[in-house]
């Protein structure tokens, strides 16, 4: 049976995420895939404070402030979205890979480059 966190996400965006695309680690979500759903708005992940690597490759993402709750994250795949603005991402102290390629960003600051992103 697929953890109440799992069930609420897949409610509230309509999708079906396969036990393959997460790992439950005693009643934690550590890693959540949800690459190619259609998905706009990060808010319900905002509660699963025990993720370590997200996957939400090509989706129709553009704000990501919610995930700026998700202090844990060390690996980040937000490859082909609709994102501008990744001011939100300062606080990942954690994070060791960000992945931002095919987004609608004009600049990265120098802040992400000196925290040694791999970009």
């Amino acid at each position: 049976m697929k953890p109440k966190q799992i069930l609420d996400l897949e409610e509230y965006w309509w999708i079906n995420i396969h036990k393959q695309r997460y790992e439950d680690k005693i009643g934690k979500i550590t890693s959540l895939d949800l690459a190619d759903n259609q998905i706009t708005d990060l808010r319900p992940l905002s509660k699963l404070k025990d993720l370590i690597q997200l996957f939400l490759i090509s989706n129709q993402i553009f704000d990501l402030s919610p995930l700026s709750e998700l202090k844990g994250l060390k690996n980040l795949d937000l490859e082909n979205n609709q994102i501008s603005n990744i001011l939100p991402l300062l606080g990942l102290n954690d994070l060791k890979y960000l992945n931002l390629e095919y987004n609608q960003i004009k600049s990265i600051s120098n802040i992400f480059i000196e925290q040694g992103f791999d970009f």
